[in-house]
Order: C-alpha cells, then structure tokens, then sequence
C-alpha cells in the first residue's frame, strides 16, 4: 500500500514494502566489488512474493559491473518480520563477472 507523500510541494508515492540491501561481491580477478540499494516493490503477495532489485557495483580497479534480477521468495524471520535471499550474478565486464549472494534486510 502506498500512500503520498509531500516534499516541497510536489507529491511522491510512498512505497511502504521494499527492503535495503548492501554487501559485497564474491572475489574474482583478485578483486571484489560493493553494492547498495532499495528492492522494488513486492511482486506477489504473502510469503511467496519477491522484489525485483537492479544496480550498478562500485567502481573498482577501472571497471564497473551491473546487476539485475529477482529475490527468492520471503523468508519469515518472526511475526510478520522477513527477509529475502539473493542470489545473482553481475555483467561480464573486463573479462569477469562477480556473484552477489547475500540476504536483504528485514521488513
């Protein structure tokens, strides 16, 4: 559910169900990359809904990578808290890719 939000005078939608994530990628060509962002929205409802999450990785060693895809279905924490599995790989820049694997913070 999403509800408006003014700032300056000029509306926003709210989104109230996405999760922050941060992290950083496996190590490969001796190097790794950091990553941050906010999943979308909920695709689906109840346990079984996702988040789709899309970003670029910091640049490091010249290069950069991008990462898109879905998060694995809810996983329930306690009550109505939960989280999210990713598990992902980034674009094949400079002759590599990194894998993020990792979990989103609750909600």
């Amino acid at each position: 559910m999403a509800e408006e939000l003014s700032v300056m005078g000029l509306g926003f939608r709210r989104q109230r169900h996405v999760h922050a994530y941060s992290g950083t990628t496996s190590i490969d060509r001796e190097h790794s990359h950091g990553y941050l962002g906010v999943t979308g929205p909920a695709i689906g409802s109840g346990a079984g809904h996702r988040h789709f999450i899309t970003g670029l990785t910091t640049f490091d060693r010249a290069h950069y990578h991008t990462y898109r895809g879905l998060t694995g279905p809810a996983i329930m924490i306690s009550g109505t808290a939960h989280t999210h599995r990713v598990r992902i790989r980034t674009s094949y820049n400079e002759g590599h890719s990194h894998r993020i694997s990792d979990f989103v913070q609750q909600a």
